[in-house]
């Protein structure tokens, strides 16, 4: 087996999510089912709006787990709106007039939450539907969500943007902002399937715009 820098640090990182395991002499193999119920940390990478097969609108989001038996592993979920309105509140959002409203699916990610994998659920990947936030989750995504609000001199736009310039339509991703609601920065090009030039998304495996992006979800699941 050829070792690769992604493979030895994914390797490194389970091992140090499995910390407490191994203390007590269980091994810390990569995941391949899950034997027992476990609260598991995860990130949200990215989230946005997006249908089911019956045109029910909701939240697609992919996580990381960060630690614990699936470590490292990436998952997805597509949670109905109704309960998204609720989770974000457990998130760290406040109502739409406080000081930080909820206002698109797509600012979920970068946020933290725990999961409750079960084998139930988690017949090919890890999986839940239980979630708890944690004293620690809750301080990341308010520290998070004041950054996107600029909340003062210390959370200020790097970009210098004002504040009716949400991040979650900003161009700028986490590879050069805290506050961003995306991997990586966009970049502009003609789009194969438009025609017009317009925002691409180098993290997602497609080769058209985000807008026909949109379009295509839209009516694949509407």
């Amino acid at each position: 087996i050829r070792l690769t820098a992604s493979s030895l640090f994914s390797s490194i990182w389970r091992l140090l999510g499995n910390a407490r395991r191994l203390e007590l002499g269980f091994p810390a193999h990569p995941w391949s089912h899950q034997h027992e119920e476990e609260w598991v940390p995860f990130q949200v990478l990215q989230s946005e709006y997006d249908w089911d097969g019956f045109g029910r609108p909701g939240c697609r989001a992919i996580l990381r787990a960060t630690a614990g038996t699936p470590c490292t592993m990436r998952i997805e979920k597509w949670w109905p709106q109704r309960f998204v309105n609720v989770l974000v509140r457990w998130l760290g959002f406040t109502h739409a007039h406080g000081r930080r409203p909820y206002r698109d699916n797509r600012e979920l990610a970068n946020l933290r939450l725990y999961g409750l994998v079960t084998p139930r659920l988690s017949k090919n990947s890890p999986n839940f539907w239980e979630v708890f936030i944690s004293d620690a989750d809750l301080k990341w995504n308010k520290e998070t969500l004041k950054y996107r609000r600029r909340d003062g001199k210390s959370y200020s736009c790097p970009k210098d943007y004002p504040l009716e310039h949400a991040c979650f339509q900003c161009w700028v991703g986490l590879d050069n902002c805290c506050a961003a609601t995306h991997q990586l920065s966009y970049f502009l090009d003609i789009c194969r399937e438009c025609g017009e030039e317009s925002w691409h998304d180098p993290w997602r495996p497609i080769s058209y715009c985000l807008n026909c992006d949109y379009q295509f979800r839209r009516l694949r699941d509407g």
